[in-house]
């Protein structure tokens, strides 16, 4: 018997064993309003509501025909082997272990005869399957619609930022940024069911702090050798004021989860996360003449005790 994957829920299920329906009954389809919905492809996970009693079940072996009259039986599979001469609980208890997309489910047989006959000749269609009291809540798709909310959630590592030449630079040169993130993993348990969320760096967005940014861009920053510092790179910066500045970074992730160790599904948005905050303090640069060092005056013009350097 073919049993669908996917996760569902349903509430309390008042079974009936045997029912008649005229296929002249189901031929409408309007989603959940009470009316029948007829799932015809097979292999589908879709729903459908039985007629007659309010149920629902996922049985595609049942093609409503003005001529054709149905009804349902309890069964009690095995192993293969049909032990419908069980005592009636017991069968029961089997039934609802094979049907677990959602709760007090129960194994049934559909059979049809034609339509004006008595007494009818029921014929089975199809294999057994499932019958539940209301539709099963489809657990993927309840995850799927707050996965985006989850993943915003998550306490993701945006990445080191780091300034070169270090938190001191020049006014007009070139102050050099880079960011260093990594791809990273959560396991979460959402709607009770275990999901992994990876999350991957694929964009970077600079605020450098003065009014300026770059960004987003794919470009994380490179780090300069220590004779190449000041130098411009495609996210360093030139601060034109001697002012202090906070400069930081947002970084944009890729996500995909998956449930219960499911293949990986895309995450469809993305997920933003800004850096530490680097502050920069900003200078400015003369050049003067001087008759002393700073061991000689250690006031002087330049030297650590100078208040007026900045």
């Amino acid at each position: 018997m073919h049993q669908t994957a996917m996760l569902r829920i349903a509430l309390s299920l008042t079974f009936a064993s045997v029912f008649l329906l005229s296929a002249s009954t189901s031929s409408r389809a309007d989603g959940d309003s009470g009316a029948v919905q007829w799932n015809k492809d097979k292999g589908t996970s879709t729903f459908i509501q039985v007629p007659g009693n309010g149920g629902w079940t996922s049985s595609n072996a049942i093609t409503p025909q003005d001529s054709q009259i149905y009804k349902y039986t309890q069964e009690c599979v095995t192993g293969g082997q049909d032990n419908s001469n069980f005592d009636g609980a017991y069968c029961a208890a089997i039934s609802a272990s094979q049907c677990t997309d959602g709760e007090n489910g129960q194994m049934v047989q559909w059979y049809s005869a034609l339509a004006g006959f008595e007494p009818p000749a029921w014929r089975p269609a199809g294999s057994p399957t499932c019958v539940y009291d209301q539709k099963p809540v489809d657990i993927l798709e309840q995850i799927a619609a707050q996965i985006q909310t989850a993943f915003q959630q998550q306490p993701v590592n945006a990445g080191t930022l780091v300034s070169q030449p270090g938190l001191d630079t020049l006014k007009g040169a070139q102050t050099n940024f880079v960011v260093e993130a990594l791809p990273q993993t959560f396991d979460i348990t959402l709607l009770g069911q275990r999901v992994r969320i990876n999350a991957t760096p694929v964009a970077y967005t600079f605020d450098y702090g003065d009014g300026t940014k770059l960004g987003p861009t794919v470009a994380a920053g490179i780090t300069l050798s220590g004779d190449n510092v000041g130098q411009k790179t495609p996210t360093s910066h030139a601060y034109q004021d001697t002012l202090d500045y906070n400069a930081r970074v947002t970084t944009t992730f890729n996500g995909t989860y998956s449930v219960n160790g499911s293949p990986a599904v895309a995450i469809p948005g993305q997920g933003n996360f800004d850096t530490n905050t680097v502050t920069l303090r900003v200078w400015r640069s003369t050049t003067k003449w001087v008759d002393q060092n700073c061991l000689q005056n250690p006031t002087g013009w330049a030297c650590p005790a100078d208040q007026n350097m900045r």
